[in-house]
């Protein structure tokens, strides 16, 4: 879907609901959108999740990294992964903090992945730890089994099935 027709169906969207939230995956074009609408944006954590072990993957398929630098990889993926899943904003931030800290200490190789899609977006992944209404997916299943699918429903709009948005809106 083009970004101006987008835009422009969710600026449409936005005349008749409230809408305070965005949650998408990690195109860019949606950075843009939602910054020109003035609502926040949340990046679906299941699919960040899932591009970051197809990364380890490709690396492991490669074949150029070696086992203490895998080992190295896989520990730095789980301290990101509590940080995109803590219980609250306030030990989010303070874990991204000292990732930040040991970031000379994480392989370039993964280094390299993790600045560009994870440390200058930390905000866009933890906004649902600030704002309780946020979905922090876009993942029907996931939605599914937390017993929250039904409910979203009104407020989630597949704009095509590749183009997966959820929006939050506010109660009236």
């Amino acid at each position: 879907m083009e970004f101006e027709v987008l835009k422009n169906f969710l600026k449409e969207i936005q005349t008749k609901i409230p809408v305070i939230a965005i949650t998408t995956d990690s195109k860019p074009y949606y950075r843009n959108i939602t910054n020109k609408l003035h609502v926040k944006h949340q990046l679906c954590i299941f699919h960040f999740k899932k591009e970051i072990n197809t990364w380890i993957k490709k690396l492991k398929r490669k074949n150029k990294t070696n086992q203490e630098e895998l080992n190295k990889i896989q520990h730095y993926k789980k301290h990101i992964f509590e940080i995109i899943d803590s219980k609250n904003y306030k030990t989010s931030k303070k874990l991204f903090n000292k990732l930040k800290q040991e970031i000379n200490n994480i392989p370039q190789v993964f280094r390299k992945i993790i600045t560009k899609k994870f440390l200058i977006h930390f905000e866009r992944y933890v906004n649902y730890l600030k704002h309780q209404n946020i979905s922090k997916t876009t993942n029907k299943k996931y939605l599914l089994d937390l017993g929250i699918l039904e409910s979203l429903k009104k407020m989630s709009i597949i704009v095509k099935k590749s183009e997966k948005i959820s929006l939050t809106v506010q109660k009236r």
